[in-house]
C-alpha cells in the first residue's frame, strides 16, 4: 500500500506541474513581475505508521524578468516537519 501511494503521488506530481508564459510581437521588451504557488508532500523515515508520518509542503514565490534572459525570484517554503530521533 505504501508503495501505491508513492508512486501515484509522484506520478500526479509530474502531470500537474506546468508553466505558462505569454510572448509578444516586436523587438521590444517590457519587464514584469511574476508570482508562483507551490505545494506538495513530504515523507519522514521513523518508527511511527506511514501515514503519521507525511507533512504537508507549501511554497510561496514572486520575481521580476529584466530582460529576455534574466531574471531575479525569491522563494519561501517550509512546514513544520513529523518524525523523531529516539536516541537511548
Amino acid at each position: 500500500m505504501k508503495h501505491k501511494l508513492f508512486i501515484i503521488s509522484a506520478i500526479l506530481m509530474v502531470f500537474t506541474s506546468f508553466g505558462v508564459q505569454a510572448q509578444e510581437k516586436g523587438d521590444e521588451f517590457n519587464g514584469y513581475w511574476f508570482l508562483n504557488l507551490k505545494g506538495g508532500a513530504g515523507y519522514t523515515v521513523g518508527e511511527d505508521s506511514f501515514k503519521n508520518l507525511i507533512t504537508p509542503s507549501a511554497a510561496l514565490g514572486f520575481g521580476y524578468q529584466f530582460t529576455p534572459v534574466w531574471s531575479l525570484r525569491a522563494d519561501f517554503s517550509g512546514w513544520a516537519a513529523k518524525g523523531a530521533l529516539n536516541v537511548p
